[in-house]
């Protein structure tokens, strides 16, 4: 849904969505000085993204925001223009640009697709924090479970995975093993792997195997007691950080509507499996 006065920039994001990877049903509410047209669509109808004007008044932004909060479907919120202060998920700079536009709105597309995840670790607690992880977050996630190599290699040879999120140190054959054979059945897998400690060694054995990353899983067990607690910049998270917002630019600018750093974190790993695999 775009909700915009602004003819111009309705017609330019019109046409980036008609250019989508997959088709797009637009809704336009041009009276956007009045909340109330936008409050009945989000109501009679589900909207994956909601762009809206800058311009607004401020009390009908807010209103409508918390809408976008309220809806089942968790819709993405993205503000055309700066918005200061207000919770939304990413940004589409002004002027609008075409271009920016369709990028932007394939980021949105990538991650609202629903994605499967393989959560590999030979400890049932660290995969039953992962699970509430993704489970808790905004994005349609499923996630599967392996317990060591040869669940993982048996259920990837099954069926393909958009992440597989693997341990180092598993009993047996170890994740770097596991990373070989996953990536002998499934080279183009997106894999994250994690670890007790950091170690730089080991990170770059991880991505020369072909990982996408590696990350500390040192905070894992301290979710359940201490949900507000601060993380480091070290830690799983912030290796999701580093995936969801760099180098290639097609992960959505997704930010917590959570003030703990701990709980922004944790938004972003889901942020990442949720945008991994995009056209």
């Amino acid at each position: 849904m775009i909700v915009s006065e602004a003819a111009g920039d309705r017609e330019l994001i019109r046409r980036a969505m008609a250019g989508a990877s997959i088709p797009v049903l637009v809704t336009e509410i041009e009276a956007a000085g009045d909340a109330t047209a936008s409050l009945k669509a989000i109501a009679a109808d589900a909207f994956d993204t909601v762009l809206f004007d800058s311009a607004m008044p401020a009390q009908a932004m807010q209103a409508l925001v918390a809408a976008v909060r309220g809806e089942p479907g968790r819709p993405l919120a993205v503000a055309i223009g700066e918005v200061p202060g207000l919770d939304v998920d990413c940004t589409l700079p002004k002027p609008v640009e075409q271009q920016q536009a369709a990028s932007l709105i394939e980021d949105c597309i990538a991650v609202r697709l629903p994605k499967r995840v393989l959560v590999v670790d030979d400890s049932a607690a660290v995969r039953s924090v992962i699970q509430k992880v993704l489970k808790a977050s905004r994005f349609r996630i499923t996630a599967d479970e392996a317990d060591g190599h040869a669940s993982a290699v048996e259920q990837v040879r099954r069926g393909a995975f958009d992440v597989v999120i693997l341990d180092c140190h598993m009993s047996g054959k170890d994740g770097f093993e596991t990373l070989a054979e996953l990536r002998k059945i499934r080279p183009d897998a997106q894999v994250l792997m994690i670890t007790e400690k950091q170690d730089q060694a080991m990170a770059e054995r991880a991505r020369a195997g072909g990982a996408a990353d590696l990350c500390s899983s040192r905070f894992l067990p301290r979710i359940s007691t201490q949900p507000s607690s601060g993380c480091s910049g070290s830690g799983i998270c912030a290796g999701v950080e580093r995936r969801v917002s760099g180098a290639r630019g097609r992960y959505c600018c997704v930010r917590s509507r959570v003030n703990s750093p701990l709980r922004m974190r944790l938004e972003r790993l889901s942020a990442y499996v949720a945008a991994a695999s995009s056209p």
